[in-house]
């Protein structure tokens, strides 16, 4: 640490460039890049079984169907759970009832997602539909409702 710094942001500066020259491999030395470990599901998304439940309905009705679609889609902005593939694009968000809590959680997602396919048509589903009202709201922002059967 150098004796003109106050404590500060400058200090944690230099603490990280002397750890950094520290950590410097030998010269010819090569340091192996860690794998990223895999995911488990449960720790990147913790999911409701209901969720999981309603969403198996939703996709054995797709393949019935046949609708190419893909679960569980990792994108750059999160992990998309049902994506169908038309033109545009489809992206489903599972909850697993409509309160105003899942379906602003939804709402939030699904404008993420939308970053990355800024032309695909946004929906929700829920187990047992979505209120009118609710409806509205969603509307506002782009977002439908998928209805199951």
């Amino acid at each position: 640490m150098t004796e003109e710094n106050d404590g500060g942001i400058l200090s944690f500066l230099d603490d990280v460039v002397e750890i950094e020259t520290i950590c410097q491999p030998v010269l010819g030395e090569t340091i192996p890049e860690e794998e990223p470990e895999e995911e488990e599901e449960a720790e990147r998304k913790p999911r409701n079984y209901r969720e999981r439940e309603f969403e198996s309905l939703i996709c054995q009705e797709m393949d019935g169907l046949g609708v190419q679609y893909e679960r569980q889609k990792r994108i750059a902005t999160g992990i998309i759970d049902i994506f169908v593939y038309r033109q545009p694009p489809e992206i489903i968000e599972v909850k697993p009832a409509a309160t105003p809590y899942y379906l602003m959680q939804a709402a939030v997602q699904l404008k993420f997602y939308e970053t990355c396919f800024k032309k695909a048509y946004l929906y929700v589903a829920v187990p047992g539909g979505i209120d009118e009202k609710w409806l509205k709201i969603l509307a506002n922002f782009g977002i439908g409702e998928y209805r199951y059967g």
